[in-house]
This record gives structure tokens, C-alpha cells and sequence, in this order.
């Protein structure tokens, strides 16, 4: 892991080859690499390269993720649709839009990625979800 680990450095900081192919490539090698080790449980069999993956791919597994890349897609879908440039009224809109949730953030969960992230990380680690209620109460209070 810390050669992969190392590897990717490289390929970043280099940038020799695209940060999409990188990813790829080392995911690739965690599933190759895990799927040739020997399984804990029986250790005269490999892993296998289906449970490798797995392993490799689980921690990109995350709801928290998908909402933030759902907010990627419509603020590029706007961006396409040309939302961005319509009239003077619709820039006060979105500057008014953007300040609320800077203002809200705190107290709406779905107002800023990182609080999605850190419910994300709060289900993950700790075993229990924060409904958009309590979160609501918690960032009032």
C-alpha cells in the first residue's frame, strides 16, 4: 500500500498521466495486488481479484458522495442551459441563493458539501444518521 500510495504521489505531482487514468490505474493495482494475497481466513488461498475490488472500490462507496456529485451535475447542467447569464434579476437571485447558504450552512444539512460529507462520515463511523431535523435543531441552538 505505501508503494501504491507512493506511486500515486508521483503521478500526481509529475502529472504524467491524467488524474482520471490514475485513478484507474490505481485502483487496478489494489485489486491485482489484494487479489494475489492470501485470504486471512484460509491462507493457503488468494483473495481473488472480485473481493479485491471491492475492497478497493468500498471506500468511494458513500451516499454523501453521490449528493455532491448530483450538485456537480446541476450546476454544470445550468452552466450548459446558460441559467447563469440570463438577466440582472437572475444574478441577484443566485448571489442571494449563495449568500443564504453561506448564512443557513450551518443549520441545513443539504445547504453545503461538507455537511453532507460529514453526516456521510458521521453513518460510516460512528454507525448512526443524522436526520435533517436534529441537524436543523443543532445548528439553531
Amino acid at each position: 500500500m505505501l508503494a501504491i500510495f507512493a506511486f500515486a504521489v508521483i503521478a500526481w505531482i509529475t502529472e504524467a498521466v491524467s488524474y482520471e487514468v490514475s485513478s484507474v490505474m490505481i485502483v487496478a493495482i489494489i485489486a491485482i495486488l489484494l487479489g494475489l494475497a492470501p485470504d486471512v481466513a484460509k491462507p493457503e488461498a488468494m483473495i481473488g481479484t472480485t473481493k479485491a475490488l471491492g475492497m478497493a472500490l468500498g471506500g468511494f462507496a458513500s451516499t454523501a458522495l453521490a449528493r455532491v456529485a448530483a450538485a456537480l451535475v446541476i450546476a454544470a447542467a445550468m452552466t450548459i442551459a446558460r441559467l447563469d447569464r440570463q438577466s440582472r434579476f437572475a444574478a441577484a437571485i443566485m448571489i442571494t441563493v449563495a449568500q443564504a447558504t453561506s448564512i443557513w450552512n450551518i443549520g441545513i444539512q443539504t445547504s453545503a458539501a461538507q455537511n453532507v460529507l460529514a453526516v456521510g462520515f458521521m453513518e460510516k463511523l460512528l454507525g448512526q444518521s443524522v436526520s435533517w431535523l436534529e441537524w436543523l435543531v443543532a445548528g439553531v441552538a
